[in-house]
């Protein structure tokens, strides 16, 4: 899942747990209100206050995920370019061997 959706995911979330806490809070002030419904409501927004929690630490885990992955993709290529680097080493003292065995037959 796309970070945007993951934010708009958590702000739509954020959003409704406010109004769900104005509700309640609108709702404690009315004395024809069950108990038992004001107690339904904050569970709910307690659930969704959990719910909210969760997914910010997911979203932070994912944005960790990938910096990681950019750092090890950084690193990687900078491995790929030492290893090209070496290789032409060793190309080089390979002919520079080669060309030293050459004058040597030709010196004896």
């Amino acid at each position: 899942m796309p970070r945007t959706e993951l934010t708009t995911k958590d702000s739509d979330l954020d959003q409704l747990v406010k109004e769900l806490e104005e509700r309640f809070a609108a709702l404690e002030g009315k004395s024809n209100v069950e108990p038992e419904q004001l107690q339904s409501l904050r569970g709910m927004v307690d659930g969704l206050e959990a719910k909210a929690a969760k997914l910010e630490g997911h979203d932070q885990a994912i944005s960790a995920l990938q910096e990681a992955l950019q750092e090890t993709t950084r690193t990687l290529a900078g491995l790929a370019k030492v290893d090209d680097q070496v290789e032409e080493e060793e190309e080089r003292t390979e002919e520079e061997e080669e060309h030293t065995n050459e004058e040597e037959e030709f010196e004896v």
